[in-house]
């Protein structure tokens, strides 16, 4: 009998820790398998007034490494705090010369009205499927704040990946594109809640 309590014990165990791990790689809306860095949301920062981006960008030793490499890119997952007037987001493919700044635009598109929700994650489906590029992929939201202070794209806990806080800030004495982490000299360490859906 100890022994037969025992054994049930270790499968119970085993189901725990063996479901674990996957869970992390799955989308919170349908359960398929997503291209990310973040955790559970548990925020959104604050973004700067006006127009920024919130990025993550995937190296191909990245794509590769998790299996997907010939893979299509069919959705993105994101979520969304506070609801912009419009966001656009943009499918961008890596630039070799230079990792810190995206290369040309592979797909766009604008949502505004119904396109969104707020306080809850959204998926977008692609209107026309990418292929992941060999070089990597990013996948930018260019948000338009006005002049509000706004918490839009959501985040985890952190600790930041190198690549899951990227941030997009141009004009007079701004960085241009850089983490948020170092935008906000180490204060917010998250990595953005976006998600690319790959089959």
């Amino acid at each position: 009998m100890q022994t037969m309590r025992l054994l049930g014990l270790f499968i119970l165990i085993s189901i725990f820790f063996g479901c674990s791990k996957d869970d992390d790689n799955l989308d919170p809306i349908s359960g398929s398998t997503a291209l990310h860095y973040d955790g559970q949301n548990q925020s959104a920062p604050q973004i700067a007034r006006g127009i920024s981006y919130a990025a993550v960008r995937f190296p191909q030793s990245e794509v590769s490494s998790r299996g997907h490499s010939g893979k299509m890119l069919t959705g993105i997952d994101f979520y969304m705090a506070d609801e912009p007037d419009a966001i656009r987001i943009l499918v961008l493919a890596w630039n070799e010369m230079d990792e810190t700044e995206p290369g040309g635009v592979l797909y766009e598109a604008i949502l505004q009205g119904g396109g969104f929700s707020g306080n809850q994650w959204n998926r977008h489906e692609l209107s026309q499927e990418v292929l992941l590029p060999e070089g990597g992929i990013w996948i930018a939201f260019e948000v338009q704040a006005g002049d509000r202070d706004l918490r839009v794209i959501g985040c985890d806990n952190g600790p930041h990946h190198p690549h899951g806080d990227v941030y997009g800030v141009f004009g007079d004495n701004l960085p241009g594109w850089t983490s948020l982490y170092d935008f906000t000299n180490e204060q917010v360490d998250i990595n953005w809640n976006i998600r690319a859906i790959v089959e």
